[in-house]
């Protein structure tokens, strides 16, 4: 897919939520918690920022459309959505949740696993929750420069993972645990982890790389970050 041409453009004014007393939890991103809805009010500050009519948003990890919902519900049907998740009852429930926008043309929801293949679509938006730290340290670049190439003009990537927190690192140093960190950070087969867990400076080297120009964390509570990244 062309590029289009690089044109320097202020990256949009979006407010630094943070709860820096959040402790890490495991309920930490559940639905009704306060980190839930900071990030889905996040979000909407995103698209409020760079959404244009008949635009399309890209949810490359919608889980049951928790994250899309706050756009959609704003933008009504001046946008166009597509929805991706590797996990199947994921997509039910977002075909469920948002049946009449797919009924109407106005919205696409997919099972899609981008460890393995990454849509080609072109987005004004990108979104991705909790999605990249599953892939492989090479995957990962992949996966981030597709992204970027496949962002329209003045499009942006918003990204939001779960990092490394100190008492995780230094538990990492021990040697009960070196085996599997050295699993967790380099993505290689072995003991079973459910994710990378990089630091957030590790996170941001990776879109470095993966050429993205811009780069801010927008958003940050407990374990999470946010980050807005352009290409331009």
């Amino acid at each position: 897919m062309a590029e289009a041409r690089t044109e320097m453009m202020p990256m949009p004014a979006i407010a630094l939520r943070t709860k820096t007393n959040a402790m890490p939890s495991k309920t930490a991103m559940m639905r009704g918690s306060s980190e839930y809805y900071s990030l889905r009010a996040t979000i909407l500050d995103v698209g409020k920022a760079v959404l244009e009519p008949q635009g399309r948003v890209l949810d490359l990890n919608c889980a049951d459309g928790r994250w899309s919902e706050p756009l959609i519900q704003h933008f009504g049907f001046s946008q166009r959505f597509v929805a991706l998740s590797s996990n199947a009852d994921d997509v039910n429930a977002c075909l469920d949740r948002f049946r009449l926008q797919v009924r109407l043309g106005e919205m696409d929801v997919g099972t899609l696993d981008i460890r393995e293949r990454f849509p080609k679509i072109a987005s004004r938006l990108t979104i991705s929750v909790n999605g990249l730290g599953v892939l492989s340290n090479v995957r990962s670049q992949e996966v981030l420069g597709m992204i970027r190439t496949c962002l329209e003009r003045k499009g942006v990537f918003l990204m939001i993972e779960r990092v490394e927190t100190m008492e995780e690192r230094l538990a990492a140093l021990l040697p009960a645990h070196a085996d599997m960190a050295l699993d967790n950070r380099t993505g290689r087969k072995g003991r079973e982890m459910p994710a990378r867990l990089l630091s957030a400076t590790h996170w941001e080297e990776e879109l470095r790389e993966a050429g993205f120009r811009r780069i801010e964390r927008i958003w940050a509570s407990g374990p999470y970050v946010g980050w807005l990244a352009s290409k331009d």
